[in-house]
């Protein structure tokens, strides 16, 4: 079962007041689930639960109100309230306080991660001392503290994480409660899966911290409390294997230009925790690939072939709704809404000669489906329109083009002064992250003062820039050159992430020069397109798959291959085998060592999109490996820059 179904299951337990569920994995419809309560949530609660249930799941749970736990509430005392948030003073204070004023009938408190002993008598001497006991039914530890995004797709969602424990004048203990907050998240997440994995990381760094820390909570909880979450008796080949890797170790993914249908949206617009926002006064929309067909099947895709995909859809949708009108006497509206027709108050024409009512039943109950499967490519149209409207006015393929030359070691110097230069359409943000990705490539290393040079003339176009705040400008672009230096000190002491590929990154198809073979592609999509989306999509140029760290890793732990990560980085078995990797990979035993079918990477200092999708694609390739992929915040490039130009 995949993480994010599990992590749903586990909050319908909670909303059921934790009874067990049915022997089909939902609720029994005679017990709690359909009894009314109030749900109270933070923030952080609020956040975990909004991408796993909407509103109608939420009702069909029973909640009838769902509030957050730091309004102004009314009391509600005839009816249960399920508490979901985190054990913080300032929240324990409030759980007392509307005990203590009985708001509710009862208090279910389901705390997300573990409810500490001092924080626990806290609670303890406040509903004493109110007289309130009594109101508190029960209390859990849910280990929930992660957002489930898509079925293997999760954040632990801590804002400004790599900027927590790098930034100046961070101390020791700072620094360890962030790396506790990231391995308490990350407990949750193989507390809810349910399985003690095996845990590589490279030695040093934050990296190793989180996995040794996460490391002594498993040794805890086999032993402890928690051990109900695990199962018992697992061998090495059913157990996954888990991947900590550091974002230090990466930086061009994040930074580097993407041009895939999902990846853009969180590069350019404003998409977050599955849902985007177009614009002030404009609606925003839910993605989420469990009950949308079209982002399930093209969310991974390259931007071009999903606006041939919303062509091809919405014509098939339109072909489909003649055809029920057709076989309805026209008179099915888009409202479902019947209308009169020849004296037939359901609004359903005689069925045509030859034809069987059965079959024009059946016509008219496929017109809810065809309908709501309209709505949505409508709103996929919308969406495409307005990312393909930036791409356009910012130029972002040309961009994209210039880093693939830089990082295939093969840069177009006249182009990038051209992108960098006062008369690009690019924002400063496009041609810091442009400049970041050459400066950090093997071109620049052979000829450092190109990148200086390049410097310079960014710097000098924001001085003679028309019009604006000159002084923010120049703000924002001394922040990009401490980002960069910093990314490349950190690079000095690290042997290249971009390395010649592996069949970890492999390029596949047409990909496998980076930019050709796709022009055909391109007309074909853009024939299909309006005008002024054509216009931008003209120059697209997108491999199947780059040469990602976090691929090759990967392939290199599952393959055992010598020479490798295989055989530097950290084994840690929370069952008795910690250790180096030096005896698990020695050669006599590298023949009997099983191959992992589940594996989860995950990113401290923030992860990308564009990373999840270079893990997909491997895993396509590699059917017999599931992976999933985590970060403790998911990053957009321009966040990740306002991180760095902090340090």
């Amino acid at each position: 079962m995949a993480l994010r179904q599990r992590q749903v299951r586990a909050v319908e337990r909670m909303l059921s007041l934790n009874e067990s569920t049915s022997a089909t994995g939902l609720m029994d419809p005679s017990g709690w689930a359909k009894k009314w309560k109030v749900l109270i949530l933070d923030a952080a609660g609020r956040d975990i639960i909004s991408p796993l249930l909407n509103l109608g799941e939420l009702r069909k749970n029973g909640v009838t109100l769902h509030l957050m736990l730091h309004s102004d509430r009314e009391p509600i005392p005839d009816v249960p309230a399920v508490y979901f948030c985190r054990s913080t003073p300032e929240n324990i204070q409030r759980i007392a306080q509307d005990c203590s004023n009985k708001f509710y009938s009862s208090a279910h408190l389901n705390f997300i991660s573990k409810l500490e002993r001092e924080t626990m008598e806290q609670l303890g001497r406040e509903l004493v001392a109110s007289n309130s006991v009594q109101v508190v039914s029960k209390v859990y530890d849910q280990y929930l503290d992660f957002v489930g995004l898509e079925q293997r797709v999760f954040t632990l969602n801590r804002p400004n994480s790599y900027l927590a424990y790098n930034r100046q004048g961070v101390t020791d203990a700072e620094v360890q409660k962030t790396i506790n907050v990231f391995a308490h998240g990350l407990f949750s997440v193989v507390a809810t899966l349910g399985v003690i994995p095996i845990i590589r990381c490279p030695t040093g760094g934050a990296s190793e911290f989180v996995a040794q820390q996460l490391n002594g909570l498993l040794e805890q909880a086999i032993h402890g409390s928690a051990s109900s979450f695990f199962e018992s008796g697992s061998t090495v080949s059913s157990r996954p294997l888990l991947v900590i890797l550091e974002r230090a170790n990466d930086f061009v993914t994040p930074l580097h230009h993407t041009l895939t249908y999902q990846a853009i949206l969180n590069d350019i617009l404003d998409y977050r925790m599955n849902r985007i926002h177009l614009g002030a006064g404009k609606p925003v929309y839910e993605l989420e690939s469990d009950t949308d067909p079209f982002w399930r099947k093209t969310a991974l895709w390259p931007f071009p072939e999903a606006i041939e995909e919303i062509s091809k859809a919405t014509e098939a949708c339109r072909l489909k709704e003649k055809e029920i009108k057709d076989k309805t006497g026209g008179c099915v509206e888009d409202s479902g809404a019947p209308t009169q027709v020849n004296g037939d108050v359901n609004g359903v024409a005689p069925p045509p000669e030859g034809g069987g009512t059965q079959d024009l039943l059946a016509t008219v109950d496929s017109l809810p489906q065809l309908l709501e499967r309209k709505a949505k490519l409508e709103v996929h149209t919308k969406i495409l329109e307005a990312a393909m409207g930036v791409l356009k006015a910012r130029d972002l393929p040309v961009f994209f083009e210039a880093e693939q030359g830089a990082l295939s070691g093969r840069p177009d110097k006249a182009m990038l002064q051209q992108l960098i230069g006062a008369q690009s359409k690019g924002s400063l943000a496009d041609k810091i992250r442009l400049l970041a990705l050459y400066s950090m490539s093997e071109a620049a290393a052979s000829d450092p003062n190109s990148a200086s040079e390049l410097e310079e003339a960014l710097r000098s176009s924001i001085k003679n820039q028309e019009g604006g705040a000159p002084s923010e400008l120049e703000a924002q672009f001394e922040a990009g050159v401490a980002s960069i230096r910093h990314m490349r000190q950190i690079q000095s002491f690290q042997q290249p992430t971009q390395q010649q590929q592996g069949e970890g990154g492999s390029n596949t198809g047409s990909g496998s020069s980076g930019l050709s073979g796709l022009t055909s592609l391109m007309t074909n999509a853009t024939s299909q397109a309006s005008g002024f989306l054509s216009a931008a999509a003209q120059r697209v140029g997108l491999g199947k798959n780059d040469d990602k760290y976090a691929c090759r890793v990967v392939h290199n732990l599952c393959e055992f291959r010598p020479g490798s990560e295989d055989e530097s980085f950290l084994y840690l078995d929370a069952r008795g085998n910690n250790q180096t990797a030096s005896s698990i990979v020695a050669p006599g035993n590298r023949a009997a060592r099983v191959p992992f079918k589940q594996v989860m990477v995950f990113m401290v200092g923030g992860g990308c999109l564009a990373e999840h999708q270079a893990l997909q694609d491997y895993s396509q390739r590699h059917p017999e490996r599931q992976i999933t992929y985590g970060c403790t915040e998911m990053l957009n490039a321009e966040n990740f820059l306002t991180q760095l130009g902090k340090l």
